[in-house]
């Protein structure tokens, strides 16, 4: 892999003039703007087909109500932008059945294929319900064995590592500890890409890095561009949010994960007093990674040694 950029969209939670509600036990709160959740699906699309990506992954609760027709009408609307559409399911769109987004990304034509480019691939968790849309649970094991030494992407609704905040999350993946600890047990990198909060936030352990995506139903609306680059085992990370109503200023995000040196290159390292400063860092002082939609403060970002922050954060307005 050499470099790749992708779109993100997490928590949609459309409903439109042809939701099926018949079967549906989910309340829709008053403080969500429903009626314009059909509205920034189509700013999304159309940001995300200005900035050229490569591909779409979609974080979960595209259908508020978890139909069909919604699952459809959605995936339709993603589907324009003539690219790559892969889907990770959230607890709304299991709601009624497990394999209701697999069935919709198949209707409209999409294969299964997750190899994203030569040593990136995309790997989906996929739910089942276990209590309604109060709690799910993976419905099979990552494939681990068969990744190597990929660079993997993990689309994942629900976050995997803990909140920043150190807050619990009653709807948490059930058997979400499981599928960590799969991935840290991992030699190489890997990057969860996860929604469900609706809150723009990050966070790692070892060799995982995690990013929370914010809330196209959220105040401020959102969708994301994530840019992937590998250079000499060196692999960055930078998330870009676009606005998708009224101008609000998100800002630029950027990672970075170094190579694990020998013990002796450690020491010869450590003589720099720069690049100590970078290895030990605890957090993104300046980067703006804590923006929350529903309210509440900044938590901050702890980064250990494996994956350090880059020096070089930049900041931009959206508009």
């Amino acid at each position: 892999m050499s470099s790749l950029r992708l779109g993100v969209v997490s928590d949609v939670h459309l409903v439109f003039d042809r939701t099926n509600r018949s079967s549906s036990r989910v309340s829709e709160p008053d403080d969500w703007d429903f009626p314009g959740t059909e509205a920034r699906l189509r700013a999304a699309v159309e940001r995300l087909e200005h900035e050229g990506v490569a591909g779409v992954v979609v974080l979960g609760d595209l259908a508020h109500h978890g139909d069909a027709e919604t699952l459809d009408h959605a995936l339709a609307s993603l589907a324009r932008l003539q690219r790559p559409l892969w889907a990770a399911p959230g607890n709304h769109d299991v709601a009624l059945r497990a394999d209701a987004v697999a069935d919709s990304l198949r209707r409209a034509g999409h294969h299964d294929a997750h190899e994203l480019q030569a040593g990136c691939r995309l790997a989906i968790v996929e739910l089942e319900s276990v209590d309604w849309i109060l709690r799910c649970r993976s419905r099979s094991a990552l494939a681990v064995g068969s990744w190597g030494a990929d660079l993997v992407l993990v689309a994942s609704h629900f976050p995997l590592l803990p909140p920043p905040s150190g807050d619990d999350d009653p709807d948490h993946l059930a058997d979400g500890e499981d599928v960590l600890r799969t991935l840290l047990e991992r030699a190489e990198p890997t990057i969860v890409l996860s929604g469900h909060l609706h809150q723009r936030l990050a966070s790692s352990s070892g060799r995982v890095l995690q990013l929370v995506f914010p809330a196209v139903v959220g105040d401020p609306a959102a969708c994301s561009i994530v840019e992937l680059t590998e250079r000499d085992g060196r692999h960055r990370v930078v998330r870009n949010t676009l606005s998708l109503g009224a101008p609000f200023a998100f800002g630029q995000e950027t990672w970075e994960r170094r190579p694990r040196m020998a013990r002796a290159e450690r020491r010869q390292d450590s003589r720099d007093a720069e690049s100590r400063a970078q290895m030990t860092q605890g957090s993104f002082a300046g980067s703006p990674t804590g923006e929350k939609q529903r309210g509440g403060d900044r938590p901050e970002v702890d980064v250990p040694v494996d994956v350090v922050p880059s020096r070089h954060c930049e900041h931009r307005e959206d508009g």
